[in-house]
């Protein structure tokens, strides 16, 4: 991978916290560079193999945003769009980044043979994280503690019981719409194909 001089930052460190490491899911530790582009990558340089892509935590992106425009504006200002980033930021308080959560149906989920889950999608790329009701409503609600800025948020039922064939047709339909409805490509694929998931 090769980077201009003049539009790298390199030897850059972190504890962690600030990135996830996609490859793996985890948070990432070690040297970094930045680009004039706004991405992040491991290692002290492009050099420096393997060089993969860091996501950086909604934390991270938001108290760093400042420091990211004024190398992004000094290197290269023609690059730049005020896209996701219309509504300012405090940068005393940034807004927590949302957390990922495993859902549990319920017995009386089971009863009902349904359940609702609840998404987030990045609405500047292809990620997505599931999420609690509670995150959920924040986003809604566009709550000053979150980044609802950066992410839309998304529901739908989710089949439990009955024929295990059938539950997993109604299922898979429902995330088609989903995607389609909400133009969300690659929402699908999140599942893995799994989506008798929770039936009993």
């Amino acid at each position: 991978m090769y980077f201009p001089k003049s539009q790298i930052k390199t030897n850059l460190y972190t504890k962690g916290g600030e990135f996830i490491d996609p490859s793996t899911g985890e948070n990432y530790v070690g040297f970094y560079f930045k680009t004039s582009t706004g991405g992040y990558y491991t290692g002290k340089n492009p050099q420096d193999s393997p060089v993969i892509n860091l996501s950086p935590t909604i934390a991270f992106e938001t108290s760093n945003l400042s420091s990211t425009l004024e190398f992004i504006n000094e290197s290269s200002p023609s690059i730049w769009t005020w896209d996701y980033y219309s509504t300012p930021l405090d940068k005393t308080n940034p807004p927590s980044p949302p957390i990922r959560t495993y859902p549990t149906p319920t017995k009386p989920d089971y009863i009902l043979g349904e359940f609702t889950r609840y998404f987030l999608s990045k609405t500047n790329e292809s990620k997505f994280i599931e999420i609690n009701k509670e995150q959920y409503q924040k986003y809604i609600d566009k709550d000053k503690n979150v980044a609802y800025q950066l992410y839309q948020p998304i529901s739908f039922s989710w089949d439990l019981t009955g024929d295990r064939n059938d539950t997993y047709r109604v299922n898979e339909a429902t995330i088609n719409k989903v995607e389609r409805d909400n133009k969300l490509p690659g929402f699908k694929s999140y599942f893995k194909g799994r989506f008798d998931q929770f039936y009993k």
